[in-house]
């Protein structure tokens, strides 16, 4: 009883483990795809506008465009994608405050 058990949960962990998305693979693929679309919406110039606002003394916000920011979501499924958290997540560099003088 205990064999089939243990094969299922073993079984079970590598299938769950294969379903996880690969967040920079999502990119590439996506990334390829809007080379080939010239619209503005993939370089989300509203996001990247509204987020560079809400971040400025804390962030040196960087433009993200459509791909970045899906691998971004996919990298942290269970955070809220607010403008910190993504300037966090894509390793945007921090503001350093200057010394009073």
């Amino acid at each position: 009883m205990k064999l089939p058990l243990c094969f299922l949960l073993i079984l079970g962990c590598v299938v769950v483990h294969g379903q996880s998305p690969d967040c920079k693979e999502i990119k590439d693929i996506c990334s390829k795809c809007i080379r080939t679309l010239n619209d503005p919406y993939n370089k989300v110039e509203f996001i990247n506008k509204g987020c560079r606002n809400r971040v400025r003394g804390s962030y040196v916000w960087t433009d993200q465009n459509l791909c970045e920011l899906q691998a971004i979501a996919c990298s942290a499924p269970n955070r809220a994608m607010h403008c910190v958290v993504i300037a966090e997540l894509a390793k945007m560099r921090k503001v350093t405050p200057r010394p009073p003088g």
